[in-house]
């Protein structure tokens, strides 16, 4: 549901918004990140607080 939100809402500020496309994408984002941050925790029941934490625990499970 998070990925499908964040999907839309790029969709319709790309082909409605024109100029205010850089301010969505950076609350975009912010909403992939907490998006991410529940889907690591679903599947390792760690919770990275931090976008950098979130990245390395990715990396490391690679």
């Amino acid at each position: 549901m998070g990925a499908s939100g964040i999907y839309h809402a790029a969709c319709h500020a790309f082909v409605f918004d024109g100029e205010a496309v850089d301010d969505i994408l950076e609350s975009l984002f912010k909403g992939a990140f907490f998006t991410l941050q529940a889907l690591h925790f679903l599947r390792t029941e760690t919770y990275p607080r931090t976008k950098a934490e979130l990245a390395d625990m990715v990396s490391r499970a690679r």
